[in-house]
This record gives C-alpha cells, structure tokens and sequence, in this order.
C-alpha cells in the first residue's frame, strides 16, 4: 500500500447547532483493508485498498470484515482552537461500489477499534476473519445498519454515534486525543460493497464528519480524566 506523508485534511465551520464546529477528517491517509478467514486481502502484494465488502460468517471463503482508518489530528486541532469537549454527533460517509455478489439489502454492524493495528501485510500477519474483532481490541458502536444497494457512486451517510452502546465512549476520547481512528464493519447478513480508502471508480474519500460541541456544565473535568483513563495503547 502507499505511503502517505502528508495528511489531507479539511476542516469547515457552522456545524448544526449554535457554538460547534464540524470537523470532515478524510480517509486517505491510513487506508483499509478486507480480512478473511484467509488473512487480509491482497492486490499485487499489498494490501487491497481499492474496495471495501462487508460480508457475512455464511460466505465461507468470501466472508468479509472491513476495516478502515482515518486520521484525527483536525479534529483536536479544531478543538483545542474553539474550546470544544464533547463530542455531539459523527457520520461516516462511503460510495457504493457493488459488485455481482452484493446483495439488495444488508444488516451492518460498525465498531470502534481499540487497537491500531497497521494496514500492511505485515502489520495484519496473523489477523483472519475469526480473530479479527479481538486483534483490533472492538467496542461496538452501531448495531443493526440497513444497507439498501443502490447504483455505484451512491453515497451512504451512516451515523456512529449516540446509539450509547459499549464503545461510544473510549470512540470519542480518541476522536479529541486526535490520534488514528480505527472503524470496522462487520454483516449480520447480506454482502455490502463501497468503495475503499484508495476507490478506482473517481469516488470522493470516504470520510468522517465530526460535530464537536462545548461538554456540559461540569462534564468537562471528568471528560479530561476519561480521556487519560481511556486512551489506547498503540500496536
């Protein structure tokens, strides 16, 4: 996979609600990648980036875990520089990339991974289909997405945040520590097709969109203290 020295990041102002400022953090930075029971998918000796299938346990040789990573530096930075804690709101933007095996419809589940594990065969020896979860140290964030397929280039807004399950918490420390954030995908049923961190198709980068808003009244010390208590070790 490519190296990628300088970040590309933008940052836009007037977020939804009076006093937060969206922060878009692109995904071209750390790429993605596809674990099967196998071990990750290659293309030319790399990690395969240029597609992101999800599919289920079912698939057998096929079944599918994505992963995917961004950079969070902006989203400190734009922080720090608006004296904002909290964070209200993220949404994960992709481009449907289907395929002959993508299926009409399809249930998703989305985590947060703990654990930033490179994206390149070597960082990945060892991580397959069964493992996976455990190796990038998963919470769970969203439960039950439905993916609808649509024609390629159809863009999927899908929220990661305030459904309050395991790792909401833990997602949105890292998010103001501004280190990598690691996203994985994984189907309760049905194959879903986007595009990855490096599309063919000319699709825009997948991306993060992070509402960053002031914490509330008295949360704001505790938050600091969670922020130590949670951040992850590196891998």
């Amino acid at each position: 996979m490519k190296t990628i020295s300088s970040i590309a990041l933008a940052v836009f102002a007037g977020a939804a609600t009076a006093g937060s400022v969206d922060v878009t953090v692109n995904a071209n930075a750390n790429g993605s990648a596809e674990i099967r029971p196998a071990g990750v998918r290659e293309f030319s000796g790399a990690v395969s980036t240029a597609f992101w299938n999800v599919e289920p346990g079912s698939e057998g040789q096929f079944a599918t875990i994505a992963v995917m990573q961004f950079n969070a530096a902006a989203v400190a930075n734009a922080a720090a520089m608006n004296g904002l804690n909290a964070v209200e709101n993220v949404t994960f933007s992709l481009f449907q990339d289907p395929a002959g095996f993508t299926s009409p419809t399809a249930q998703i589940d989305f985590y947060y991974g703990a654990n930033d594990l490179p994206m390149t065969l070597g960082g990945l020896t060892g991580v397959n289909f069964s493992n996976a979860l455990t190796q990038f140290g998963a919470q769970q964030i969203v439960s039950d997405y439905q993916f609808v397929q649509g024609g390629a280039g159809t863009n999927d807004i899908i929220d990661l945040f305030g459904q309050g399950l395991a790792g909401q918490a833990a997602f949105e420390a890292d998010l103001l520590a501004g280190g990598t954030i690691t996203i994985l995908a994984v189907s309760d049923f049905g194959n879903a097709s986007w595009g990855g961190a490096e599309n063919i198709r000319g699709f825009a980068d997948p991306s993060l969109t992070v509402s960053l808003v002031p914490a509330p009244a008295g949360a704001a010390v505790l938050g600091l203290g969670g922020l130590v208590a949670t951040r992850r070790r590196r891998a």
